[in-house]
């Protein structure tokens, strides 16, 4: 609570770390010990937040990342074993909490699921004409302490015709032909949006950068690519014959 006002935002923040450890660092660092301990230690703080957003995604996420590289790491199986043993193990030290119980409580989920997810069955009553419907009634407060998620949000605001110009904005990202940091950030930024306001709100800054700069975020293999290159575009021949960079 001293940096986050309430589970899911603390989530948010996770989830976008944790896409960019399985679809950019380990993609390209390989699957280490330290990715492993880290994933574990940072899957537990989601679990321990007590956000079922967090954890529906994050299951989401892990599902995707196994389908796509579980067969392309074929010198890896070992770490794959020790991966699956360390998650069991520590989902058996998390059931023994009470952020076990209260995420297994079906009373609590359906009460945190009817608070986020009833935007999508009220939204009709909001925006009951045709007009309002197909462009929205523009960037109007809501009233009553009413909670919105992102697309029934954009509805509100844009109409279904703003939600489709909105979506399609990202489409680029998606149209590179393989999964990469930046569509798996889509992906994981979409999965969080259908029960959070992220899509409309400040939090959207923690995926959007990664996003746009997408698979240059190998920060030390691009420098040192840059770097060889400058070097093989700057050697100049000398009039004493020696080679100046």
């Amino acid at each position: 609570m001293s940096f986050f006002e309430e589970p899911s935002h603390f989530a948010i923040y996770i989830l976008g770390y944790i896409t960019i450890l399985l679809f950019s660092k380990m993609k390209h660092e390989g699957v280490t010990k330290k990715n492993i301990v880290e994933f574990c230690f940072l899957s537990i703080g989601i679990t321990l937040s007590t956000s079922i957003l967090g954890v529906v995604v994050l299951g989401a996420m892990v599902t995707i990342w196994f389908a796509t590289y579980l067969f392309t790491y074929k010198k890896s199986v070992a770490k794959f074993l020790f991966f699956i043993c360390l998650f069991v193990v520590a989902a058996i030290l998390v059931s023994k909490t009470s952020a076990f119980k209260y995420i297994s409580n079906l009373s609590i989920v359906t009460k945190q699921g009817g608070g986020r997810f009833m935007g999508y069955s009220i939204i009709k009553d909001l925006n009951a004409d045709m007009f309002a419907e197909l462009f929205g009634r523009g960037m109007v407060g809501l009233g009553n302490g009413t909670f919105l998620a992102s697309y029934p949000l954009l509805i509100y605001y844009f109409g279904y015709f703003g939600l489709i110009l909105f979506i399609l904005a990202f489409v680029p990202y998606f149209i590179k032909g393989r999964l990469n940091i930046s569509n798996a950030l889509l992906i994981c930024l979409f999965g969080i949006s259908l029960g959070s306001e992220i899509l409309l709100g400040r939090f959207i800054l923690v995926f959007l950068p990664f996003i746009i700069k997408g698979e240059s975020g190998n920060i030390s293999k691009n420098k040192k690519n840059l770097k060889n290159c400058l070097c093989n575009e700057l050697k100049i021949q000398t009039c004493d014959g020696k080679i100046w960079e």
